[in-house]
């Protein structure tokens, strides 16, 4: 199959692409008039690849790395210590996030899928340049007009508790800007980023109380903000 103008090179990238398509399908697939069991099939393998390319992948290739090291090393090394063999552990499947089911193996042929989906979607009437954004499913050559950055949200575990990671696009824009409010609060910028990702370090209002922090993010261009907000994504972050 041709390689989609808007589908990643690196594993990395596509594990992002994956898990952005599933959220902005998710969230979009009603107003696209799609079949909702559609939908959700098409969320489901876009899940599972972002798992597939983005723990699972380099977790096995990590592991068959350091295994062919333990062979080595146990056929031809030196020393008196005995040499174990690893044992591969597999990243657990991610669960529900509280918006997105929990992420399960699907059928093969996924990316496949995905791909004739998209085709789906870029025909539907509804479908506008703005929803293909969020989507991640615009052309390269179109991506200089996107009207606004795409982003997503993952919550990572630090010494001092919970930070969120924000992973953004912004279409050949110098940066974003980038906003938050807290536990229904006002809006309040966090700050202009010129590179993905940027991670909001910030403690809990209060100390052993999760709460629910909501983003949106403009460009960044000619030392100021400009163009439209995106569309507000939120999640929970705990001790």
């Amino acid at each position: 199959m041709a390689r989609q103008r808007f589908f990643p090179r690196s594993g990395s990238a596509r594990a992002l692409w994956y898990g952005s398509y599933a959220r902005g399908l998710h969230e979009l697939g009603p107003a696209l008039g799609l079949p909702p069991a559609e939908v959700v099939a098409s969320v489901a393998d876009a899940l599972y690849l972002a798992y597939c390319t983005g723990s699972y992948g380099p977790s096995a290739r990590a592991f068959a790395k350091a295994s062919t090291a333990a062979v080595r090393g146990a056929v031809g090394g030196s020393g008196t210590v005995p040499v174990p063999m690893l044992g591969f552990e597999v990243p657990p499947l991610p669960g529900s996030d509280g918006t997105l089911h929990a992420v399960v193996p699907v059928a093969p042929g996924a990316h496949r899928r995905i791909m004739k989906f998209v085709e789906l979607i870029k025909a539907r009437p509804a479908c506008t340049p703005t929803m293909c954004v969020q989507m991640g499913i615009i052309g390269a050559g179109e991506a200089a007009a996107a009207p606004v950055p795409t982003f997503t949200l993952e919550t990572v575990t630090a010494p001092q508790g919970q930070h969120v990671r924000i992973r953004f696009r912004k279409y050949g824009r110098k940066g974003v800007v980038i906003h938050c409010k807290r536990a229904g609060g006002d809006w309040e910028m966090l700050g202009v980023d010129m590179a993905s990702p940027f991670v909001d370090k910030r403690p809990l209002l209060v100390a052993g109380q999760p709460e629910t922090r909501e983003y949106r993010l403009r460009f960044f261009e000619d030392d100021a903000s400009t163009g439209e907000y995106t569309p507000v994504a939120s999640i929970t972050v705990g001790v």
